[in-house]
């Protein structure tokens, strides 16, 4: 079975993305041909504030070897759900999946209209008993961290958008600094961030994530609320062998999950005991075969 899988090429991580996911029979590309912001920003009023025909005139190379797969899947960030009537035209027999790599209160799910011939998939446990979506594990790809330093600068590393989770992560880095552990938080400002502009860092590359991650001792996740699975900070920190500082109380439910490599921040309060203790534990090294759970190369499996 030949697999085409398209998603956005915005930002440094979904570039990275699509040119390590290409395996087995599977080829990944972007929905919309290459083109600077601006013109990017006519195509989205094209298409989806016009609504004018012909928005194929924006579609990616892709299109001409549709014939060609078995299976499409499309990945959540699109803001041109017509894009599958335009498959179904052309390669009407091709299973077609829709990808929610979000939770669907961050992401807009596709029209009722598609729902009978499409696949819906989710990470996200809570949505996937919500709507009735099918599951797969969040996932990355093992190969990519293997040649990273592994230098030690920082105990605790945080690395996102505020999404309304500045205060939780500004409460959790003081207490652990004043414990005397260097934390390095980077907190970009959204339209939900309401704290002063001194907290808020400029957005950081997906390499200097990856460097920035392989110099520390654990990975911070704080998930919103209405998510209950992984973030792919999370399944980062599980190929690099970091500690995980998270407040999704599902984790213990993962078949990676050990109290000598996760705490779990219950509540509004930090305990500092707890998190002295935790941090002076040694790191319980993940069996190999659990970590193949979260590889690309399984999660493409998953679908069948």
């Amino acid at each position: 079975m030949r697999t085409l899988v398209l998603k956005s090429d915005r930002g440094t991580l979904e570039k990275m993305y699509i040119n390590h996911m290409q395996c087995f029979d599977t080829v990944t590309y972007p929905y919309y041909r290459s083109c600077g912001e601006f013109t990017r920003y006519l195509s989205i009023i094209y298409i989806e504030k016009l609504k004018l025909p012909l928005s194929s005139l924006w579609y990616g190379s892709w299109k001409y070897d549709l014939n060609d797969f078995d299976r499409i899947i499309l990945f959540d960030r699109n803001f041109n759900w017509n894009i599958i009537n335009y498959i179904r035209k052309k390669n009407p027999s091709c299973k077609i999946i829709v990808w929610y790599w979000n939770p669907l209160i961050g992401t807009r799910r596709i029209p009722k209209c598609y729902r009978d011939f499409c696949e819906e998939w989710s990470f996200n446990i809570e949505d996937c008993n919500k709507f009735g979506l099918k599951y797969n594990r969040q996932f990355s790809f093992k190969e990519m961290y293997q040649d990273l330093r592994m230098d030690k600068e920082w105990d605790l590393y945080f690395v996102g958008s505020d999404k309304g989770r500045a205060e939780k992560l500004c409460a959790l880095r003081n207490v652990a600094e004043a414990m005397g552990y260097k934390t390095n938080f980077i907190i970009i400002k959204d339209g939900t961030s309401k704290l002063s502009n001194e907290i808020y860092s400029k957005p950081i590359s997906y390499e200097h994530n990856l460097e920035y991650l392989s110099k520390t001792n654990s990975v911070v996740e704080m998930v919103q609320e209405g998510q209950s699975g992984l973030t792919v900070r999370c399944v980062e920190a599980l190929f690099m062998q970091k500690k995980i500082i998270t407040n999704n109380l599902d984790i213990i439910y993962y078949d990676f999950y050990n109290p000598n490599n996760i705490f779990i921040i219950e509540g509004h309060e930090i305990n500092a005991s707890k998190l002295k203790e935790f941090m002076s534990k040694p790191f319980d090294p993940i069996d190999e075969q659990i970590l193949r759970n979260y590889d690309f190369e399984n999660w493409i499996l998953n679908f069948k």
